[in-house]
């Protein structure tokens, strides 16, 4: 939905630009010069908004991710019982986190790539106590 919007602003910024640029006279060029440079520079501003919002929700999954592996491995250290499935809790847990600070849920490519990630940090976790453990012994 906010793609939608984005992409109705930058429509409604550029088709007046475009269409103003090209009805100027055709013996002017410093007009026409000045109507592309303007276009430009609304393609630019349209752009660096589009990059922050793209930016802010990268954000958001990194810190939904981290959480949500963080939260898995916290219940299960908590816990008598055996966590069957952690990658599916903590698929829900990402998909809940997702939900409040974005208001939509993770998708199916989100999904691939939250569990690429998750693989990676227990990977980094295991190393790291291998090298605690090589360390210690004298």
């Amino acid at each position: 939905m906010k793609v939608l919007l984005r992409l109705l602003v930058l429509a409604a910024l550029l088709v007046p630009a475009v269409a103003w640029a090209q009805e100027l006279p055709g013996g002017d060029t410093t007009w026409k010069f000045a109507a592309s440079i303007l276009v430009m520079v609304l393609i630019a501003i349209a752009r660096a908004i589009w990059k922050d919002a793209s930016a802010k929700r990268e954000q958001v999954f990194a810190w939904a991710v981290a959480t949500a592996y963080h939260a898995v491995n916290e219940l299960s250290a908590m816990t008598e019982n055996t966590i069957d499935d952690k990658v599916a809790r903590a698929l829900g847990f990402l998909d809940e986190a997702l939900k409040a600070q974005r208001g939509s849920g993770a998708s199916a490519a989100e999904q691939v790539k939250a569990q690429l990630q998750w693989k990676a940090m227990h990977g980094a976790e295991k190393k790291a106590e291998e090298l605690a453990k090589l360390a210690a012994v004298p």
